[in-house]
């Protein structure tokens, strides 16, 4: 989802992701107010934006750091698989700790929900539950609501 310069006036236009260059985002929405007070607090609010920007980039890079030092070979492999980048690669390997914590495959696929339930009394079936398939956690941004 692309964030978007919102204003008084302005048209939906999708901004600048990742905060590496957030000046062609705040040209966009500085233009779009007059008064320069308002202008002002634009700019302290953008300031703040900058700033969360500098620190979650020092976050990723300490945990990437600490990743590929304690779970060097894992991440690497689970950086190979189509889908699975940086951040869901370190996602997976501390959400989830150890695999070997699941006696077996099952439970670990019913952990990241990737199978449906059922519901069952006396031997027959019910119905199935997990209309929510995957926790937003472990499956990262394919299970997501938009």
């Amino acid at each position: 989802m692309n964030q978007t310069a919102e204003g008084p006036n302005a048209p939906r236009l999708p901004c600048a992701q990742g905060g590496h260059n957030r000046d062609v985002w705040a040209e966009r929405i500085l233009a779009q107010y007059a008064n320069p007070l308002h202008r002002m607090a634009v700019t302290c609010e953008m300031d703040v934006i900058r700033a969360y920007d500098s620190q979650i980039e020092k976050l990723e890079a300490e945990i990437t750091r600490q990743a590929k030092k304690h779970e060097g070979r894992d991440y690497h492999l689970l950086n190979t698989v189509p889908g699975i980048g940086r951040i869901l690669s370190m996602l997976i390997l501390f959400e989830l700790d150890t695999i070997e914590r699941f006696p077996t495959v099952k439970h670990f696929l019913s952990y990241v929900r990737l199978v449906k339930g059922s519901v069952a009394s006396a031997g027959k079936v019910k119905g199935l539950t997990g209309g929510k398939m995957a926790t937003p956690t472990c499956a990262g941004p394919s299970a997501r609501p938009p």
